[in-house]
Formats: C-alpha cells, sequence, structure tokens
C-alpha cells in the first residue's frame, strides 16, 4: 500500500517528534509542511507531481526533509545552495555559486545528507 501524508505525521508521532493530541490538533498545519516536503522531492527527482505511487524508497526521507521544514520553517543554510554558476569543458572545471533564492532542498546540508537517497531517485530528463 502506497505511504501518504498520514503515513509520515503517524512516523512523527511514533518517533516522539509530537503527540497523538498534537497530531490531531495542529493537523492542517502539519500536513501542509508534509505535503510541501513531497512536493520539493518530487521535483528534485524530476517525478511527476501528480504521482499515483510515492515511492517506498523515499519515505524515511520525506518524513524526515518535513520534520525539518516545519521544525525550522525552511531548510536554509550559510553555507550557499549548491546551483551550478558554470561549467567550463577545457580542464572540466565547475563552479557552485548561490541562487540567493531559498526553495527546495536548496541547503547544502539538506542535499548531502539525503543527496544519497534522492539521487537514486532522480531522473534525468
Amino acid at each position: 500500500m502506497p505511504k501518504t501524508a498520514n503515513d509520515v505525521l503517524d512516523l512523527w508521532v511514533l518517533r516522539g517528534y509530537i503527540t497523538a493530541e498534537q497530531a490531531t490538533t495542529g493537523r492542517d498545519k502539519y500536513l501542509s509542511y508534509i505535503d510541501q516536503a513531497k512536493t520539493d522531492i518530487l521535483t528534485y527527482c524530476r517525478l511527476p507531481l501528480n504521482i499515483k505511487n510515492f515511492p517506498d524508497g523515499l519515505f524515511y526521507a520525506w518524513a524526515e526533509i518535513a520534520w525539518g521544514l516545519q521544525a525550522d520553517g525552511e531548510f536554509n543554510s550559510s553555507t550557499g545552495d549548491m546551483t551550478i554558476k558554470s561549467i567550463k569543458e577545457g580542464d572540466t572545471s565547475i563552479e557552485y555559486g548561490s541562487s540567493g533564492g531559498v526553495g527546495a532542498l536548496t541547503s547544502a546540508v539538506s542535499t548531502v545528507r539525503y543527496a544519497n537517497t534522492l539521487n537514486r531517485f532522480r531522473r534525468l530528463f
């Protein structure tokens, strides 16, 4: 059975991030962060936003990214967002820079932390 936003909420309760009472009273708020994290993950992985079966292998990353969004309001880091600024072909150099904006999975910390998991599902086109 595919995982849903309610499963993420249940996992938060199970892990002790929130109480069952908080899950009930703050349900709409929490589901908002959970849905935002799902959209961010699907966008990063270049998967269809209307996907019917969210990949099981992304479930725990989804729960943790959603919790990070809820706890911090956004993923933000002073280290920059690792956006590729330029690529040179000669001696193969890649220059990273900051896009200046805050968006889905843009901080180096969050991207690196979940990069292995997310990249297994990332499509190249």
